[in-house]
């Protein structure tokens, strides 16, 4: 059982009474037989033995079952970056998200401020790398943007760090660049937008192998896909990895897309 997005706001009926955390409210509203997400918790006042489920109320965020479970999706704009590189990949989630039972998706950013991507597309991120929900998948679009932000450690080093954190990181198009130059490609293969594969090659690590053809690669965390259209596939590859197949292919079939699925190399 996960509790890996459990949040709570609780009030009791009393100053005196002490409310126990989520985790022992689970466990013991299991045995007790509580339904989850009911209006009473198990509480006790100061000095009591046992445990009760009277005069004790609370308003609860999340818990075991909803859409606190969901995997939350965190992807990155930054100012130039390709439209479809990240719109699509939003796409897919949203769509395989089962009203959001499943995923959900949010748009993260360096600065609280609209990000201006390619073609003059201003758009409002969701959050800051600073106050961002933590992810479970982010994702690392490209476009002409990833040419600068691959030089700014501010988000290379998120990059980094959250690439310890993350169940998958997945990289769209030059987004590659990016991923390269957070020091998270040691070993992997690699690929990228076919017209920047030599730009790849000067920053891929060594130890890298560059996969010049590949829709996209699984590397086990680590998901690339090829250029810009490349990111929808991949993505949903990605959701047939995590809910099966019969998802993803029904996900396609919502967006009207003709998803040709491919070998993973």
């Amino acid at each position: 059982m996960s509790l890996r997005q459990n949040f709570i706001l609780y009030l009791s009926e009393n100053s005196d009474k002490k409310v126990i955390g989520m985790i022992w409210y689970v466990q013991l509203a299991r045995k007790r037989g509580v339904p989850r997400g009911s209006t009473y918790l198990i509480c006790r006042t100061p000095g009591q033995s046992v445990w009760s489920e009277t005069k004790c109320f609370f308003i609860i965020f999340g818990g075991d079952d909803g859409m606190d479970q969901a995997r939350r999706v965190a992807i990155l704009i930054f100012d130039n970056v390709e439209p479809m590189d990240f719109v699509g990949p939003f796409e897919v989630f949203i769509a395989a998200s089962n009203r959001g039972k499943d995923f959900q998706v949010y748009t993260v950013a360096e600065h609280d401020r609209p990000v201006k991507a390619m073609g003059n597309l201003s758009v409002n991120p969701s959050y800051t790398l600073d106050n961002c929900p933590k992810p479970d998948i982010v994702i690392i679009p490209g476009g002409w943007g990833s040419r600068q932000e691959m030089h700014n450690e501010v988000i290379t080093n998120w990059i980094y760090q959250v690439a310890n954190e993350v169940e998958l990181l997945l990289s769209v198009c030059t987004g590659a660049l990016i991923l390269a130059k957070a020091n998270v490609l040691n070993g992997l293969k690699l690929t990228t937008n076919r017209l920047a594969v030599d730009e790849l090659r000067e920053v891929a690590p060594a130890s890298a192998q560059i996969v010049e053809h590949a829709r996209y690669l699984d590397n086990g965390k680590i998901v690339l896909s090829a250029g810009i259209s490349a990111g929808i596939d991949m993505s949903l590859y990605v959701v047939g990895r995590l809910l099966g197949s019969e998802r993803a292919l029904r996900t396609a079939q919502l967006m009207e897309y003709d998803w040709k699925v491919t070998e993973i190399q």
